[in-house]
């Protein structure tokens, strides 16, 4: 049955804000700090992304609630000498939209025709998160209502 309807139902969230910051050390403390700080402040985070850009740095970029945009911003100016990253990049007016199923575990392919069907509506994607039941993307806030429509309309496995 699960395998049949890999995909069950959509989710979606509004007013997500991403923060990316860049020229953090590579070293085995680096991201722990980044989020020990946020934690201190109860700042919740979502998608989470790291770049290694090369030995010495690292690339961070995570999604918070619009509204813990200011508390952010405050932490991270607060421990910008502890965290010793080289510059801070926000990006405002996002939406995260998930495609949801435990049968997508066993169907290949489920999150390219998420990906196909994403791109023939001109979306962009700006992060991605998986887990075994769930396939979220960041997107332009401004472009939600064509994401959730193409991707309702969606066949999966095969839309």
């Amino acid at each position: 049955m699960e395998n049949a309807n890999a995909v069950r139902g959509l989710a979606f969230e509004k007013n997500v804000t991403k923060v990316t910051l860049l020229g953090l050390p590579n070293d085995v403390q680096s991201v722990s700090r980044v989020f020990d700080s946020l934690a201190s402040r109860h700042i919740n985070v979502d998608v989470i992304v790291q770049n290694v850009l090369d030995e010495a740095q690292t690339s961070l970029s995570f999604t918070i609630d619009q509204g813990a945009l200011n508390e952010t911003m405050d932490v991270l100016r607060e421990s910008e000498s502890y965290l010793k990253f080289q510059d801070l990049i926000i990006e405002s007016k996002l939406a995260k939209v998930s495609i949801v199923g435990s049968g997508m575990a066993s169907n290949p392919g489920v999150a390219a025709e998420m990906f196909h069907a994403l791109a023939r509506q001109n979306i962009k994607v700006k992060m991605i998160s998986t887990s075994e039941i769930k396939v979220s993307t960041i997107i332009d806030e401004q472009n939600l209502l064509s994401a959730l429509d193409v991707l309702h309309a969606c066949n999966f496995p095969a839309c």
